[in-house]
């Protein structure tokens, strides 16, 4: 019984291992990466721009499992270091559609710090499909807001 017990506390905590907040990246840890991302706090000015950047985690060579939020604390050379000040589960797209980072509007207001799921199409704009979030610029964390008057550029248009 008490093997069962400690198998079954091996296996909840090795699935909670893949949270990265509050860790300094990169570099991230083994099998893990990130493939795009974007600089959302452009509101609080062009010396704080890229501060704050969201983007995707996923084992090396898979889909994303994740969004990350981050907050530049230093540089290595060119690159940033970062600290993961939050982490949510990758959003559920359908056919059709894709997660839209740093490139959204809300009722016509630009905030680069809302992350949408939108609808593909030929348009400039990309209309939000049922998920949005916001990420809050003094803590870092994601907040989820109404998708209703969201839109996202499609940076294809046009091309």
């Amino acid at each position: 019984m008490k093997s069962l017990l400690t198998i079954l506390i091996v296996l909840i905590v090795s699935g909670c291992s893949s949270t990265l907040i509050g860790k300094s990246v990169p570099p991230y840890p083994e099998g893990l990466e990130t493939k795009h991302g974007a600089c959302i706090a452009h509101a609080l000015g062009r010396d704080r721009f890229c501060e704050i950047a969201v983007g995707d985690l996923r084992k090396v060579g898979k889909e994303p499992f994740a969004l990350i939020v981050q907050r530049e604390i230093g540089r290595s050379g060119k690159n940033a270091i970062w600290q993961v000040t939050d982490q949510i589960s990758w959003p559920k797209q359908v056919e059709g559609t894709y997660v839209s980072l740093g490139v959204c509007n809300r009722n016509g207001v630009i905030d680069h710090s809302i992350i949408a799921v939108v609808i593909q199409s030929e348009e400039q704009w990309h209309l939000a499909a049922g998920w949005a979030m916001k990420v809050n610029l003094e803590n870092g964390k994601f907040s989820p807001i109404s998708p209703e008057g969201v839109k996202c550029e499609n940076e294809g248009w046009g091309v």
